[in-house]
């Protein structure tokens, strides 16, 4: 016997369609949708750490950046975040300190501006821009996106 698939139900044999969710792990959706604990509960280090930023749970978001393999060598991105939003690093060296590949550059500047927004709120709206601002390479940088976010009316 022949079952219609009907999208949103799940097909059981002999009882009502019951309708089914989407699955939550897209971790772009629980930042959209402002579920931070749930992405902050998640297994990459960036979707985490920016979960743990959102709750304003500053050491852990700094442990989260730390601790991906490699963070703590020199020209390893995102490890220089931790660094300078715990003061390690000051702003000059952080938004100047960058690649010779225009692209890989282009990328760490919509990263850099972004925490630069975060870390100092009386400049946050020219760093937002600053990193939304390149629509080349840095749309690959998810810091590009949320700038766009912040900046929306």
């Amino acid at each position: 016997m022949s079952h219609a698939r009907h999208r949103g139900f799940a097909p059981l044999h002999g009882a009502p369609r019951v309708p089914t969710l989407p699955a939550m792990d897209d971790p772009r959706l629980l930042l959209e949708e402002g579920r931070f604990e749930e992405l902050a509960q998640g297994d990459h280090p960036l979707w985490r750490g920016l979960a743990l930023l959102e709750l304003k749970r500053w050491p852990e978001a700094a442990r989260t950046f730390e601790g991906p393999p490699d963070a703590g060598e020199s020209g390893i991105w995102p490890g220089p975040v931790a660094g300078f939003l715990l003061g390690h690093l000051d702003r000059e060296s952080f938004l100047e300190e960058g690649y010779s590949d225009p692209h890989l550059e282009a990328r760490r500047q919509a990263s850099v501006h972004f925490w630069a927004a975060l870390k100092d709120p009386s400049k946050a709206r020219e760093h937002y821009q600053a990193a939304a601002a390149n629509e080349g390479a840095a749309v690959l940088e998810v810091e590009h996106h949320l700038a766009h976010g912040e900046l929306a009316p």
